[in-house]
């Protein structure tokens, strides 16, 4: 009963001395094991707390160096625009918008009409980048704009246009990028072809 009152008063890692195999030598093993198990269910929450803190340490680090990157890339499209460098304050400004899109996964869903300004963006770089002669025909339904969807949903399937469809192709190439409403669903279609 010492033993236990001096526990009870925060000498956790005190035990019970136990003499007799009888009821009350059986109560204080039972009682010592419950204090190991107490120990080691604190040592796994300590453990669990220092990796909760070094991963929200992580993912602050991870939100900082994204903020930094587009955040120069507005700083270098406004360089080129006073300088005179349309087409790099633009493909800058393109660049920074596509980072802010895609680095920002806080919500599982977009809008159509986002989803189609993120995909005009990464046309035009990948047009500039790639110096292709790829063009884009939008034909969206105005219905569906507002419609929900998969955030980046659409700009991997233009990106796999590109890669293994028209990559190889010479000569002028179109993607089409169809988004309708369609007995009441969400149809969205892209098709590539080379133009003669």
């Amino acid at each position: 009963m010492n033993t236990m009152q001096r526990i009870k008063e925060g000498k956790t890692e005190l035990r019970a001395s136990v003499i007799h195999n009888d009821e009350i030598g059986r109560l204080g093993i039972s009682f010592n094991e419950m204090l190991d198990r107490i120990e080691e269910l604190r040592e796994k929450e300590n453990q669990a707390n220092l990796l909760l803190a070094d991963s929200r340490y992580k993912a602050l680090q991870a939100q900082i160096n994204p903020h930094f990157l587009y955040n120069t890339l507005d700083t270098m499209s406004s360089i080129a625009e006073v300088m005179n460098c349309v087409e790099v304050s633009r493909m800058s400004q393109a660049l920074a918008n596509i980072f802010r899109y895609s680095l920002n996964m806080k919500e599982a869903f977009s809008t159509v009409s986002k989803e189609m300004t993120h995909l005009k963006n990464y046309s035009y770089v990948m047009r500039v980048r790639m110096q292709d002669q790829i063009s884009y025909e939008y034909q969206i339904d105005e219905a569906a704009l507002p419609e929900l969807i998969p955030r980046m949903s659409i700009q991997p399937l233009v990106e796999n246009s590109i890669n293994h469809g028209l990559r190889n192709k010479k000569g002028s190439k179109e993607i089409l990028i169809e988004v309708k409403i369609q007995d009441t669903r969400l149809s969205i279609c892209v098709a590539w072809m080379p133009l003669r």
